[in-house]
C-alpha cells in the first residue's frame, strides 16, 4: 500500500496557519485544483511538494504521511550531506521521488541494463581489504601505488560501471547535498547527482565516495556511508603515500610545519588536509604507531584555509560566470561523459513533458527548468 497524505493533519495546520486552499497553492507554485485533489485524497503530493509543504504548513514528515507497506521496487538513496547531518524522511522522500522519475528514463540510456558491471561481492571497512580494493581500482584505471588519482579517472571507472552522472548547480548555500547516489532496483540503473558548486578537494573526494557507492550496492544505511567514505579514502590517499606523509609528519615538532605537511599533500593528491591528517594516522593505526597530534583549532583551521583557497569545479569550468543552459549542456556532457542529457531530451520529446518535470528531476527553481526546457525540448 502506498503512502498517504494525512489529510486530517493537513487541513488542521491549514487552520492554524490561515491558510485557505487557494492561498496555500500560491505558496506552493500549484493549482487550487491540486491542492483540493491532495485533500480528497485523489492525488498524492510529488516528494518536492511534500517538503515544501510540510515548511509552509509547519508540521513534521510523520504528521504528513501517512506511511503504507514498502515497495521491494523502491529506490534506495545515499546523500553525501553537508557537516554528514542525517536527511529528514521529508528531504529522503524527496530524493526517493527523484529516483522515481529516472526510472522512467531508464529505458532510453545508451547501455544494456539487464546484465550489471562486476560489483564487490563482501565489502567490509576492513584496512587490509580495503587496501587490497584500492589497489586493484588504481590498476584498472592505470595508477600505481603512489601517483594521485585524477578527476578523469574518477569519471571513466563511473562510465565503465554504467552510473549516469548527472551534474547539477545548486549552489554553496542552499542546503543541498553534496551528492546523491539512486539505485534504482527495478531496472538496476544507478544515477549520481554531483552538485559542482562544490570547493575542488570536497568534490574529488565526494566522486569517490560514491563510485564506493557504486561498488557496493549491497550495502545500505550507515554501512554503506562507511564503506563509501573508507573506500574514498584508500583509493585516493593509500597507505604507500599515507606512510610517507606519516614519517614526514613525525620529522616535525610544531604544529604549524605539521598543518604545511599536510596542505603539501592536500595540493599534491586533490583531497582535503585534513582527509591527508586522518588517513596518515589511520596507517599509524594499523601499524600499531603513535599517532600524530595537531590540536583541532590549528588543524580544522588550516582545513578551512585550504578549502578556501581553491574554486569550485563549476567556477573551474565556467570562470566568473552562470553558464547559459546550453553551455552548461554541452560541457557537463563532455567532462562526466554522461548520457543524462542525451535521455533527457529524448524523453522530453517522446512523452511531451514540461518544464516542470525538468524541475522535478533536477531539483532547480522553476525559471531554471523552464530555460533548461527551451534548450531541451
Amino acid at each position: 500500500m502506498p503512502s498517504l497524505l494525512n489529510v486530517t493533519s493537513v487541513q488542521k495546520a491549514m487552520e492554524n496557519n490561515g491558510l485557505s486552499g487557494r492561498k496555500l497553492a500560491e505558496h506552493l507554485n500549484v493549482s487550487p485544483q491540486t491542492v483540493a485533489n491532495w485533500l480528497s485524497s485523489d492525488t498524492f503530493p510529488h516528494p518536492s511538494q511534500l517538503l515544501k509543504l510540510a515548511l509552509r504548513l509547519r508540521i513534521e514528515f510523520e504528521e504528513l504521511v501517512i506511511k503504507g507497506t514498502p515497495d521491494k521496487y523502491e529506490p534506495r538513496v545515499a546523500a553525501r550531506a553537508r557537516l554528514n547531518r542525517v536527511l529528514s524522511d521529508a528531504t529522503l522522500a524527496k530524493f526517493k521521488g527523484m529516483g522515481k522519475l529516472l526510472e522512467q528514463m531508464a529505458g532510453y540510456l545508451p547501455f544494456d541494463t539487464l546484465e550489471s558491471p562486476p560489483r564487490l561481492t563482501n565489502p567490509v571497512t576492513d584496512a587490509l581489504y580495503l587496501q587490497q580494493v584500492s589497489q586493484k581500482v588504481r590498476s584498472d584505471i592505470g595508477r600505481d601505488t603512489v601517483e594521485p588519482v585524477k578527476f578523469e579517472d574518477l569519471v571513466d571507472r563511473f562510465a565503465k560501471h554504467n552510473a549516469v552522472l548527472i551534474p547539477v548547480l545548486w549552489g554553496k548555500k542552499e542546503g543541498h547535498e553534496n551528492a546523491i547516489h539512486v539505485l534504482l532496483p527495478k531496472t538496476g540503473t544507478t544515477w549520481v547527482y554531483l552538485n559542482l558548486d562544490t570547493y575542488l578537494p570536497d568534490f574529488k573526494f565526494w566522486m569517490a565516495h560514491e563510485l564506493g557507492h557504486v561498488y557496493s550496492p549491497s550495502l545500505s544505511g550507515s554501512d554503506a556511508e562507511k564503506f563509501a567514505d573508507a573506500f574514498a579514502a584508500a583509493l585516493l590517499f593509500p597507505h604507500t603515500v599515507a606512510s610517507k606523509a606519516y614519517d614526514e609528519l613525525r620529522s616535525k615538532r610544531t604544529p604549524t610545519s605539521r598543518v604545511k605537511i599536510l596542505n603539501d599533500f592536500a595540493e599534491r593528491y586533490g583531497i582535503s588536509s585534513y582527509s591527508v591528517f586522518k588517513e596518515a594516522n589511520g596507517y599509524a593505526v594499523t601499524k600499531k604507531l603513535d599517532l600524530i597530534e595537531i590540536p583541532q583549532a590549528l588543524l580544522h583551521g588550516g582545513r578551512h584555509i585550504t578549502n578556501q583557497s581553491n574554486t569550485t569545479i563549476a567556477e573551474v569550468l565556467w570562470p566568473g560566470k552562470l553558464p547559459q543552459p546550453k553551455e552548461y549542456i554541452k560541457v557537463s556532457k563532455k567532462i562526466f561523459k554522461t548520457p543524462f542529457f542525451d535521455v533527457l531530451v529524448q524523453y522530453i520529446q517522446e512523452k511531451n513533458k514540461s518544464s516542470n518535470f525538468v524541475q522535478a528531476v533536477l531539483d532547480v527553481p522553476l525559471l531554471d527548468a523552464k530555460a533548461l526546457h527551451l534548450e531541451l525540448a
